[in-house]
């Protein structure tokens, strides 16, 4: 551990009396800081009388330098010299410093001062990974340590070495700028002082780590910044939230770790913008009766009609009223949807086509598996984390230029984990499109002339010696004999 000297510098501008009491001015600050650059150039805007916003850094900047300062109307004033300021002032074990520096308006007989107000007090801090994190009283601070760096990783640690497990229970308020990339395993496990109830993830964060906020036993409310790239929540990251009511995940979440959410007792709204991989027992032991929802986004096809898929490999989900379920059968030269309306459940690990009604589709997860047959479904879902590539036989549900249908996964391409695809094994179109129930599929058509070997085989998988019209498999692709 280290100490910083934090600081903070308050700007107010005052006058007796005069036209400056109505006017707005503008002054431009220059703080000689070598450590905090980002603090060079600071432009207020505030009514004379008003405080302006505080400035704050870490390490007493070695001087002040007013360089400008501007009424509402673009006229100059100037600047008088600087009074009581010693560049040299140093406050190595708190307190606080005044500073006036006389401004004089041209043409006016008015002189106003613009005060700095310093005050420094020692805090403590520790290295984290790529951050540095810093106890400023009750609050716990984590910053990228070089704000040019490309990564701003925590380090991960075990219930034994956190470096600021003496301070858990003064902790009060946790702040993670904007920079930081991963909240490291255990970071904040056990931070339960009453007063922390809520913590705003920021967008740059796309990992939270194991057991991050394990048993932060008063943290009410989550918060996921706009623009959120976050894509994975580790095991257990909010185990034992007790105080924790409800969260929305970002759509960019791919991935939700085991017991992510374990025993949060009053858990009883979990809203997801995506599909992610959910591991076991991540909304175990939950508030009773607690509702688990994706809101997900369907593709527009016809007006009125929206299009998507869906696959969940562990869960079960059930769509709403305004959803139709289908599930798909391929003959290697057609395409045909059928209707599961036995009910609106998904069985986990089963992938099917949804038609909505609505542009947002919300599926609501459920313990009963349904009743469905989703026999003869030739429809596949992506279980493996690392996804699927291109391979130019696999074809996804998108809107292109053609409308909603099925195109062939780009190469290079990878499709994400719990996406559904079309794999034809060797039938290959641009594009396969649908109408309602039934669709037909480009015909790939060959003479067998135009075929060499003698091995075939039909889509059961049997030998043929001498194929007459049809569809066979050839050298691993189909052809159409005419």
């Amino acid at each position: 551990m280290k100490k910083l000297q934090l600081f903070t510098i308050a700007l107010l501008l005052t006058v007796a009396t005069g036209a400056w009491a109505t006017d707005w001015y503008k002054i431009q600050v220059t703080v000689s800081d070598k450590t905090f650059t980002q603090y060079s150039t600071l432009p207020y805007s505030k009514k004379v009388g008003e405080c302006y916003q505080t400035v704050t850094g870490y390490n007493p900047p070695e001087g002040i330098t007013v360089t400008n300062v501007t009424k509402e109307n673009g006229t100059n004033v100037t600047i008088g010299t600087l009074s009581n300021w010693d560049t040299s002032i140093t406050i190595t074990a708190g307190g606080s410093a005044t500073v006036n520096a006389t401004l004089s308006a041209t043409g006016e007989d008015i002189a106003g001062i613009v005060i700095f107000e310093i005050a420094v007090t020692q805090i403590s801090s520790w290295e984290s990974g790529d951050c540095t994190v810093m106890l400023d009283g009750g609050k716990l601070i984590v910053k990228k340590t070089d704000p040019s760096s490309a990564t701003g990783a925590m380090a991960d640690y075990q219930t034994n070495n956190i470096p600021w497990n003496d301070y858990i229970g003064d902790i009060t308020k946790i702040v993670i700028d904007d920079g930081v990339t991963r909240i490291g395993n255990l970071a904040f496990a056990s931070c339960n002082n009453a007063s922390l109830t809520s913590v705003t993830i920021p967008a740059s964060v796309t990992s939270i780590g194991e057991y991050a906020f394990d048993e932060c036993s008063k943290l009410a409310t989550v918060t996921f910044a706009d623009g959120s790239q976050l894509t994975t929540i580790g095991d257990a990251a909010f185990n034992r939230c007790a105080a924790l009511t409800s969260v929305t995940i970002p759509a960019s979440v791919t991935s939700i770790g085991e017991g992510a959410f374990l025993d949060c007792t009053n858990l009883a709204t979990v809203t997801l913008k995506s599909n992610p991989h959910i591991d076991g027992g991540a909304f175990l032991d939950i508030k009773d009766g607690a509702t688990v929802k994706m809101e997900l986004t369907a593709h527009e096809g016809a007006t009125g009609e929206y299009w998507m898929t869906f696959y969940n490999f562990g869960y079960n989900f059930e769509a709403d009223a305004n959803t139709q379920i289908f599930k798909a059968l391929f003959d290697g030269s057609r395409l045909f949807l059928t209707e599961l309306t036995t009910d609106k459940i998904v069985k986990y690990s089963k992938p099917v086509i949804m038609k909505s009604t609505s542009a947002t589709i919300t599926m609501t997860l459920v313990s009963d598996e349904g009743s469905n047959n989703f026999s003869s479904n030739y429809l596949s879902g992506v279980k493996d984390p690392a996804g699927k590539d291109a391979d130019g036989y696999t074809y996804v549900l998108n809107k292109g230029a053609n409308g909603v249908g099925f195109y062939k996964l780009a190469d290079g391409k990878t499709l994400g984990v719990g996406k559904v695809y079309l794999y034809t094994g060797g039938v290959e179109s641009n594009f396969f499109g649908f109408d309602d129930e039934t669709t037909e599929l480009n015909e790939v058509k060959c003479k067998m002339s135009e075929v060499r070997g003698d091995i075939f085989f039909d889509l059961s998988g049997r030998r043929v010696t001498n194929p007459k019209k049809g569809i066979f498999i050839h050298n691993g692709k189909k052809f159409f004999n005419r």
